[in-house]
């Protein structure tokens, strides 16, 4: 007679297993299938997210440029180049000698400038010796016109006692009023001595006045050595010895060592994740497998544009009509 459950007695005694439909088996499979696929389309959304998080709290771009300061070299006096030691693209330290000028004409000028404070010492020192003559004068003057009053007093007397004439009144009367009037030149000429000498010694205008065109002249000297203002890599050299240069001519750049930054652009969006002192990573074209540390220095007030020299301008709305 049939039996029923999971396992069933052969005719010859022995037992054997039942095995579930296979319709069963497949339904397993396919659970499980939309399970796996579940589970990757889970793990798709949240890797998704995490990333698009990770990405927003970690902006990036590739718009960005890298700076450097840019030293302009030019001249500060004309002159013709003498010598031009470095070459195109070489590094140079602070202080290294660049370019030079012919300085024979600028040498000529100390000459001339030393000459003429020499002239100016010389012409002080007369001037002085000429107040003090203008001094004594004035002192000898002023004693010839005390005795004049002295003598004039003196005969009025006698002529008022009558011991002399009055014609001789009248002649120390004269006398006295020539003494006054020689006291007055005297003083008028010593007066425009010391205007004509100024003041004494080194800080007499004369003297100043030359020892600043020696010293404008030692100045323009050393303009004709032009020496790296920092250290450098020079750009295209391309003048030349013989060649006459202006002042402020542009001769050359240089690109400051050290001087390295980069300008990046992002959007408004992602600068709410930005602040200066932030860590940051960097990465050069010229060097696709090197990373560089940096740190965020600044950020811009304004786009670049609004910094051109004609910033764009937004018309304003009119409305519809």
């Amino acid at each position: 007679m049939p039996v029923s459950g999971d396992n069933a007695t052969d005719p010859g005694g022995g037992s054997a297993t039942f095995s579930p439909p296979r319709q069963t088996v497949a339904n397993r499979h396919r659970w499980l299938r939309r399970a796996l696929y579940a589970l990757l389309a889970l793990g798709a959304v949240a890797g998704f997210y995490v990333y698009h998080h990770y990405r927003e709290i970690h902006p990036r771009t590739s718009d960005a440029y890298l700076n450097a300061h840019v030293l302009q070299i030019a001249p500060r006096v004309h002159g013709q180049v003498l010598r031009v030691p470095i070459d195109s693209h070489q590094s140079v330290t602070q202080g290294q000698l660049l370019l030079e000028i012919d300085p024979a004409p600028f040498e000529i000028a100390i000459e001339r400038a030393e000459a003429q404070e020499e002239l100016a010492r010389q012409q002080a020192a007369a001037a002085a010796s000429t107040v003090n003559a203008a001094r004594a004068e004035v002192a000898r003057q002023q004693a010839a016109l005390d005795n004049a009053r002295l003598e004039t007093q003196r005969i009025r007397k006698l002529v008022a006692q009558g011991s002399l004439p009055t014609a001789r009144g009248d002649d120390a009367d004269a006398s006295l009023k020539q003494a006054a009037a020689a006291l007055v030149s005297s003083r008028a000429q010593l007066q425009r001595a010391v205007d004509q000498l100024g003041q004494a010694g080194v800080h007499n205008a004369s003297i100043r006045a030359a020892v600043a065109r020696l010293a404008e002249a030692k100045l323009q000297l050393s303009y004709t050595r032009i020496t790296a203002p920092a250290a450098a890599v020079a750009g295209e050299i391309a003048v030349r010895p013989g060649a006459v240069v202006e002042p402020g001519q542009v001769l050359f750049p240089m690109v400051e060592r050290g001087s390295f930054w980069v300008d990046a652009n992002f959007k408004e969006t992602d600068l709410e994740h930005i602040r200066p002192g932030q860590p940051a990573t960097v990465s050069v074209d010229i060097y696709p497998d090197k990373t560089f540390r940096a740190t965020v220095a600044s950020i811009s007030p304004a786009s670049g544009s609004a910094f051109s020299l004609l910033p764009p301008r937004t018309p304003p709305a009119t409305g519809s009509r």
